[in-house]
């Protein structure tokens, strides 16, 4: 099960590298740290570089709000 949802992620990444994903896609990844209850793009500061990557649709099933400083629904 690790390993599935680890290559998932993984595909995900690369996918999102590539630019096969819109902003707007609700399957793109955001980031989350385990403090906070926003999410964010990968380069936003408030991440803190220690964000753990997850698609935005399960961030906001989860409460997360979009972080304003990164704008990850621009």
């Amino acid at each position: 099960m690790f390993l599935m949802k680890a290559l998932a992620i993984a595909l995900s990444l690369l996918a999102l590298t590539m630019g096969c994903h819109s902003e707007k896609d609700p399957h793109v990844l955001v980031f989350i740290t385990e403090t906070g209850k926003k999410y964010h793009l990968r380069d936003c500061p408030s991440a803190r570089k220690t964000g753990t990557p997850i698609e935005r649709n399960q961030a906001i099933d989860r409460g997360y709000e979009p972080c304003k400083n990164c704008n990850p629904d621009s």
